[in-house]
């Protein structure tokens, strides 16, 4: 069974059948270049900037993660970056959309977080409502316009981004800073 027919069980749509945000569009044309279909996807919830991107790498490297995930490069997703979490869920979006495509399928997805990506998500961006103020943006999604916050909408598609790898059996992880921590 193709990643397309698992797709369309689950009820989503294929790009082909969307028609795509131009803020989208341009998001995904900016990641495409950067992507290798030999790499991973590491996304940073909190603040910290290059010391977790650092600490990041030397977990990464002396845990000897390449082994489990089969690669050595990732591309770091900084959601901290993206102010109300507008410009976060477009980027997640824009994955969803090049992995439902098989444009870039990333071999493994870590989520890094202080704790609970979850909570800090909603901490950080559970104040803002712009996502749901957009209602060309989620009509051109197939989502549906319901007042919730900018948190509710990141996690859908983290959720997503996670139910996309598991039908493709690709690693989905959250790894907290206690872990790097206490392995590097």
């Amino acid at each position: 069974m193709t990643i397309e027919d698992k797709l369309m069980m689950k009820g989503w749509k294929c790009m082909k059948q969307k028609q795509m945000s131009s803020f989208l569009q341009v998001e995904m044309d900016r990641l495409c270049p950067r992507l290798d279909m030999e790499m991973g996807l590491t996304i940073f919830c909190g603040g910290g900037g290059l010391f977790v991107l650092e600490k990041y790498d030397q977990f990464y490297n002396s845990t000897k993660q390449s082994a489990v995930t089969g690669v050595n490069l990732y591309e770091p997703v900084a959601l901290y970056h993206s102010g109300d979490g507008y410009r976060a869920f477009l980027w997640l979006e824009s994955y969803i959309q090049l992995i439902s495509t098989k444009k870039f399928i990333p071999r493994f997805i870590d989520i890094v977080c202080e704790r609970n990506y979850q909570k800090e998500l909603r901490k950080a961006f559970g104040p803002f409502y712009n996502i749901s103020e957009d209602d060309l943006l989620l009509q051109e999604l197939g989502k549906a316009q319901k007042e919730k916050d900018n948190a509710a909408y990141i996690l859908e598609s983290l959720q997503e981004l996670k139910e996309l790898m598991s039908m493709d059996g690709r690693l989905f992880r959250e790894i907290t800073r206690k872990e790097i921590e206490w392995r590097v």
